[in-house]
């Protein structure tokens, strides 16, 4: 879907292809599957990174 990217810079947005960016407490990524990443990000903005990784170990990931 390159003409959306294509369509959002004609309005002067500035686009990154990171997988997942966080900026203070936003979080943004850059499709769907990026789902299970931004649900990391969070617990471990909410939790402690030990329990962020403790809980994608138990997940498999």
């Amino acid at each position: 879907m390159m003409y959306k990217r294509d369509e959002l810079a004609n309005f002067g947005i500035a686009l990154g292809d990171e997988w997942l960016v966080v900026d203070d407490n936003i979080i943004t990524s850059s499709c769907p599957k990026t789902a299970p990443d931004v649900a990391f990000q969070l617990l471990q903005m909410l939790t402690s990174t030990e329990k962020a990784l403790e809980v994608k170990e138990a997940m498999g990931y």
